[in-house]
């Protein structure tokens, strides 16, 4: 039996226990409040940008709050689909598609995936709902266009990972690369999840960011915006997300005490290599049959990881699949007891940032999770499988 296999006929929690929790964590989650009263900031955020844009005022004028860190083509192609519908309709319509593609992607990846015997609907939307940091509530609250991307970009896929054609996959990663470039990171996928996917994944991500010095030479002055704006969210606000770079970004400023400079970026860098090392050696050695479930939650961490600006809309995808690690690895069939364990002590944190109403970084604990699951998830696979054996003709000729 492989490694893989759906024959453990595992159950998952019963319904009554699932319920419970799920009600426990939501009203945790409504005395804590981590988002306050903000509702979908990044939308807004959006709406403001499109709005000066067809106004034909400066979309990266520095505001209160977040500022607009999207090219220009995004401007380019929100603007003439808001200006299709009426008043405020464009506004309804994307927070009708951003909800819906929040709460579809437990759903897709629990039936399409990760496709564990324990792991029922009603348990993915558990994991949903109890992530460390309430990950995927918050992710909701935001109103990212991160989770629409996500959704298309695993949906494209399933093409892919069954008949190994990737082509809807490639379309909608050079589509999303022109807006956000750090999602091009998704091309790990058919790499390592497909046949003979290199050139094409690697021709894919040239050609989004290529896009890039396109759109200045087409609008220089907007592009030099954009580029300004990015500097000021992530250089003067030191907004570096909660990732590998966010961490090293973190710790140079208060260990070293001194600003930012490549040495978090030099980290991040070499994690990224280290990582997809990792993979190619792991995935020379895994047989094609076991390349399943766990096999791409490994991987849609590692993609996760990767990401040099870890929002909770990137992990939000990351730490369902860190769970499916976790468990296999441990080999446990007390799913909420690990659930629990996983989840309660990012609430010190949030317990502390209510009490006091100091604003931290508390999306760190996050990531270290994902690597712990990478860590056990990845060293569960390598001793789960035996090394490749040589070919008969070779082990005669020897």
């Amino acid at each position: 039996m492989s490694i893989d296999s759906p024959a453990e006929r595992l159950q998952p929690p019963k319904p009554l226990y699932l319920a419970l929790y799920f009600v426990a964590v939501l009203g945790l989650y409504a005395y804590l409040n981590p988002g306050g009263s903000h509702l979908f900031w990044d939308a807004q955020v959006y709406a403001r940008a499109i709005g000066d844009w067809r106004a034909h005022r400066d979309a990266y004028t520095a505001a209160e709050g977040l500022i607009f860190v999207y090219p220009p083509i995004f401007l380019w192609i929100a603007g003439a689909l808001a200006g299709l519908m009426p008043e405020h309709w464009a506004w309804y319509l994307f927070i009708a598609c951003h909800i819906a593609a929040t709460l579809t992607l437990p759903l897709v990846l629990a039936q399409f995936y990760f496709r564990r015997a324990w792991l029922s609907v009603a348990f993915a939307y558990t994991l949903y709902v109890a992530e460390p940091g309430f990950a995927g509530l918050v992710s909701l609250r935001a109103g990212n266009l991160a989770n629409i991307f996500y959704l298309l970009t695993l949906l494209a896929a399933l093409p892919g990972l069954r008949r190994n054609r990737w082509g809807w996959f490639y379309a909608a990663a050079f589509l999303i690369g022109m807006v956000k470039i750090a999602f091009l990171l998704v091309l790990i996928l058919p790499v390592f999840a497909g046949r003979r996917q290199w050139i094409k994944s690697a021709l894919c991500g040239v050609a989004a960011a290529a896009t890039y010095p396109l759109q200045r030479w087409i609008a220089p002055v907007s592009y030099r915006a954009f580029v300004a704006a990015a500097n000021i969210q992530v250089g003067a606000h030191a907004d570096y997300g909660y990732g590998i770079l966010g961490t090293a970004a973190t710790m140079e400023r208060k260990l070293l005490h001194r600003g930012v400079d490549l040495l978090p970026f030099v980290v991040q860098a070499a994690f990224i290599v280290a990582i997809v090392v990792a993979l190619y050696l792991l995935r020379r050695r895994l047989p094609e049959e076991a390349q399943g479930g766990v096999w791409l939650a490994l991987l849609l961490t590692a993609i996760i990881l990767c990401n040099p600006r870890i929002e909770r809309y990137d992990s939000y995808v990351g730490l369902l699949a860190a769970f499916i690690l976790l468990a296999e690895a441990l080999q446990t069939r007390r799913y909420l007891l690990l659930l629990s364990a996983i989840f309660l002590p990012s609430m010190l944190t949030l317990y502390i940032r209510h009490r006091s109403h100091h604003v931290d970084a508390w999306g760190a604990y996050e990531t270290l999770v994902l690597v712990v699951a990478f860590a056990a998830g990845y060293c569960w696979l390598w001793r789960s499988t035996p090394p490749a054996r040589k070919p008969e003709s070779a082990a005669v000729a020897n």
